[in-house]
């Protein structure tokens, strides 16, 4: 993946290399300029970019005042994460400090309300938590666009994958219908997949691969139709490394004004 404007790379592993190639493929006839879309609306990447900064910059503020306290009090301090808080690796050595504080002293919180800082301790658990879910990302062409899919019998198991496919279609897929209580699914309004679309999930989170629902897997056998999963997966980040460098360039991107993400592939 590869912004227009500053020509920054992000590089994933695709998942099923044959699919993610025809889909770039069909992404450079339809429409391979990738912008940030909200489900509330058109958003920009320079707001989003700006929002994470701000967090980022909020922690750091309350992790120095906190480290002051702590010093004084001669307690353990958060060691200077100052230019890794893109890391997942990074924020979760900060929450195990902030629990440990609590467990070694059940009275901490009292103590910083008398100095008037409990907010901003109470800050560092919900920002660490803020900015861990701030690098999740729709994203769309526009127009969006649909092209029947060829590897609609593809078998994916469901997850948290870094790069995925939204569901765009008019129809519901044997997940929705058995969502949704269907009682009748084998009807016009069973789509599994059959299109692919322009409109996709960037979530830098770790990915995590896990096995449908059993009362799902009941309800398919039962009407004889197949699962699928909710979102379709391109591809994941699986280093620990590329994924704080990918947080970092997704955000510093969304600073840039009219940057778009293209969708591209390499060799083997």
């Amino acid at each position: 993946m590869t912004f227009s404007r500053s020509g920054d790379c992000i590089r994933a592993t695709p998942i099923n290399r044959e699919f993610v190639e025809w889909y770039v493929d069909q992404a450079g006839t339809h429409g391979n300029a990738y912008h940030n879309r909200q489900p509330t609306g058109q958003e920009t990447f320079k707001a989003s970019g700006m929002l994470v900064h701000g967090r980022i910059n909020e922690l750091n503020i309350c992790l120095g005042k906190v480290n002051k306290v702590m010093k004084g009090l001669a307690k353990p301090q958060v060691p200077d994460f100052r230019t890794s808080l893109y890391d997942q690796r990074t924020l979760n050595e900060i929450h195990k400090h902030w629990t440990g504080w609590i467990v070694q002293d059940p009275d901490i919180e009292q103590k910083f309300k008398r100095l008037k800082l409990d907010s901003e301790f109470r800050a560092i658990n919900e920002l660490v938590h803020t900015i861990e879910d701030s690098f999740r990302y729709r994203l769309a062409t526009d127009p969006d666009w649909q092209a029947p899919n060829l590897f609609r019998n593809a078998v994916y198991k469901p997850g948290r994958y870094n790069i995925s496919m939204n569901y765009s279609e008019t129809g519901k897929t044997s997940y929705h219908k058995w969502r949704d209580g269907d009682t009748n699914p084998n009807d016009h309004e069973l789509s599994n997949w059959q299109n692919i679309s322009g409109s996709i999930n960037v979530d830098l989170g770790p990915p995590k691969i896990y096995e449908h629902n059993t009362d799902y897997l009941d309800y398919c056998e039962h009407h004889g139709i197949r699962p699928v999963p909710l979102f379709l997966p391109i591809a994941n980040i699986n280093d620990s490394d590329r994924l704080a460098e990918a947080r970092e360039l997704m955000n510093r991107n969304m600073d840039i004004q009219d940057n778009a993400m293209v969708l591209n592939t390499t060799s083997k």
